[in-house]
């Protein structure tokens, strides 16, 4: 279960009936953070004027690229589980952004030449 990108429909969902109660937790706590962080502000989200006022169309957090929905995850079990979690996920994550850099940097001049010539502009 790693997909690309974690949409509802190709990883929530399933997420969901596998562990329901865990979602639940989930969910309540997603819930309580967009209201902390001030969700639609946040994003800027798109409104339409009523009788009552502004409707936000907040984007959901299953449809945010799959970076921030990560982000916001390390926030939810810093919250629910104390730094000793999160360490632990940090400390790995700085290993895999280590090592990715180091590629970066041993393989700089392919990266440079696809920076001056994308692929996209390579006739093949």
């Amino acid at each position: 279960m790693t997909p690309e990108t974690l949409t509802k429909e190709n990883f929530w969902d399933e997420l969901q009936q596998l562990y329901p109660e865990g979602m639940k937790v989930f969910s309540e706590w997603i819930d309580e953070y967009k209201k902390r962080v001030g969700w639609a502000h946040l994003f800027n989200s798109k409104f339409r004027e009523t009788e009552i006022g502004r409707i936000y169309q907040r984007p959901k957090y299953h449809d945010l690229p799959t970076a921030m929905q990560a982000g916001i995850f390390l926030e939810f079990v810093e919250d629910k589980f104390g730094y000793p979690y999160l360490g632990l996920i940090l400390c790995q994550a700085g290993e895999y952004i280590t090592r990715v850099i180091s590629f970066c940097h041993d393989n700089a001049k392919e990266f440079k030449s696809e920076i001056e010539h994308p692929k996209s502009e390579i006739k093949q």
